[in-house]
């Protein structure tokens, strides 16, 4: 919890940065907290204080002064612009009473996913339904998914062998291809990803073993990478894995496809039951399944005047999970 701010690299930079505020009640009991996680953001060569919403949440009893906490961090006046990328379906209303659009980029209201483990995933998928013989009803279950992918795998498009490689962490490459990144997309809205950023945002996900950072190089330079993150649902047996970050410097779909065949490959090796990309933000890449969400996920706030209409512009955005507090 402390290393989500004392170690930020955002967070040392900025003097009286509040971590987050609460509500007390006549008793002096917190009944209520909202976090406020410092990011930064680049856009037109310029760099944007940000700043993200994290685990609002409020006693029932006093739900009604839940709007208080929200309002204290969209009043921040040293923000630039504020994301949130887990804004669920009870906290939708607030945000746009805030005037606070969502992303206009992507599908934030819906999933794609591929199925890695049948058996484990028809399980899963069962006792979301309330089903009490999920542990029999799971093979056929498996085996007719299993044949509808077989069928989807055979109009699949093929491309050129790329080699993707296997991180353990970050390291210098990723501050050289930060460098090239930023300045080929000037004209994009980009979260600050140098080397420093990308170990502190995946420390502890890295420790557990829960990320897989696999990398395109050309020679010694990276040219492409991606990160995907263990997401769980253990009250269902859920075993998955989703994409939080993909980053190129041509835009190559080979590189891309051959990622995700890697992580693919991954996960089942790993008996992990699903791949998912939630928002659809692997342009070009389809999957065999998709599911809709319970809302949309990814809301932002520009608080500067200048950037309100250059950021309703939906090809200055390349969004991803990454960008707020998603995978912290």
């Amino acid at each position: 919890w402390r290393h989500v701010w004392v170690n930020n690299p955002e967070y040392s930079r900025h003097e009286h940065w509040p971590i987050g505020w609460v509500l007390e009640n006549h008793d002096g009991q917190i009944v209520g907290s909202i976090g406020n996680v410092p990011l930064a953001c680049e856009f037109r060569g310029q760099r944007l204080i940000t700043a993200a919403g994290r685990s609002w949440v409020v006693d029932g009893r006093y739900r009604s002064f839940a709007m208080l906490l929200l309002d204290r961090l969209f009043e921040q006046d040293n923000v630039d612009l504020f994301v949130n990328t887990t804004v669920n379906q009870h906290a939708v209303e607030a945000y746009q009473w805030f005037e606070s659009p969502p992303v206009p980029r992507g599908e934030w209201n819906r999933s794609v996913f591929w199925i890695t483990h049948y058996p484990g995933f028809a399980e899963s998928a069962l006792k979301v339904r309330g089903s009490r013989w999920a542990p029999l009803l799971k093979f056929p279950l498996a085996a007719a998914l299993r044949l509808k992918d077989a069928v989807a795998a055979k109009r699949a498009r093929s491309y050129r062998a790329v080699e993707v490689r296997v991180e353990q962490g970050f390291d210098e490459r990723f501050d050289v291809f930060w460098d090239a990144l930023r300045a080929r997309n000037q004209r994009l809205l980009l979260g600050v990803r140098t080397r420093e950023v990308l170990e502190w945002h995946f420390h502890f996900h890295l420790q557990r073993q829960h990320t897989y950072v696999l990398t395109v190089s050309d020679g010694d330079k990276l040219i492409a990478y991606s990160i995907f993150d263990r997401k769980d649902k253990d009250e269902f047996g859920l075993k998955r894995v989703r994409l939080v970050d993909y980053q190129s410097l041509d835009n190559d779909a080979a590189s891309l496809a051959a990622m995700v065949e890697r992580m693919l490959r991954i996960c089942r090796e790993e008996k992990i039951h699903m791949l998912e990309d939630v928002g659809c933000s692997l342009e070009g890449i389809s999957a065999p399944h998709q599911r809709d969400l319970a809302s949309w996920m990814y809301y932002y706030k520009a608080n500067r005047p200048e950037l309100v209409g250059e950021l309703s512009d939906a090809a200055c955005w390349r969004p991803f999970l990454f960008d707020g507090d998603s995978s912290l």
